[in-house]
């Protein structure tokens, strides 16, 4: 297919935040192949760009947050063969840089938080939990901020198995706590509150799709846990 013309055709979808426009093989319009990219509904802003080639993804891809509150850089980084190379640079709402992982070598190498964060973080060893100020907090490959952005979006599809807290009124408010061992695995998944069984299931598979950071202290890994607290209500 490479060295010759390859006619394409030009196409668009509408997607959750905007409008996809992209280009698909004349001959197989299952197959994108070309220059892609989603603008916003409100404010037209190109809210994802990249290129495919034979349906994957190559070269470089650059993603912004868009909501009420922020409108800025998300991700930006490389793809070959539909699989993310190099150094990828995720930034948190106010456009900073919060960690730049390299998905070649399976390393960070810079995390905003590192030496900064002055927060207490939940250490367990020898299955005993305390509390701790690390080097390196928990986090995932993307930073917290692109991890719950994610999180509110995917899981908030979810709303009809939240918790019923009046007339057709559905919410999720729990406080979520992740603990990732030594071996970047996740070990556990707890919540503060009782929760339905089909939602937990689908957020196990949720969490367990990112790539995950234990915390650090003097040099070591150690196993921690990553919390946050979540408030999502949904009408039907």
């Amino acid at each position: 297919m490479f060295g010759q013309e390859v006619k394409t055709k030009k196409k668009k979808d509408n997607t959750r935040e905007g409008t996809a426009t992209f280009y698909v093989l004349a001959t197989n319009e299952a197959v994108k192949h070309g220059d892609y990219q989603i603008k916003a509904y409100t404010g037209k802003r190109v809210l994802l760009k990249g290129t495919y080639s034979n349906n994957k993804k190559v070269g470089l891809w650059t993603e912004q947050y868009y909501d009420r509150d922020y409108t800025g850089p998300k991700a930006t980084g490389n793809y070959e063969n539909d699989i993310k190379t190099g150094d990828w640079t995720y930034f948190n709402y106010e456009g900073e840089k919060v960690i730049i992982y390299n998905w070649t070598d399976n390393k960070v190498v810079f995390s905003k938080l590192c030496g900064t964060d002055t927060k207490e973080y939940t250490v367990i060893e020898d299955s005993k939990e305390s509390k701790s100020k690390l080097d390196c907090p928990p986090t995932c490959a993307t930073g917290r901020e692109y991890f719950l952005y994610e999180f509110m979006r995917d899981i908030g599809d979810q709303a009809k198995l939240f918790k019923e807290i009046g007339p057709k009124l559905y919410q999720l408010k729990t406080k979520i706590s992740i603990t990732i061992d030594k071996n970047s695995s996740v070990t556990d998944i707890s919540y503060s509150t009782n929760e339905n069984y089909e939602l937990k299931e689908i957020i196990e598979k949720f969490v367990k799709s990112y790539k995950w950071i234990p915390g650090t202290k003097d040099g070591q890994k150690l196993t921690t846990k990553f919390e946050f607290s979540i408030g999502l209500s949904s009408q039907y």
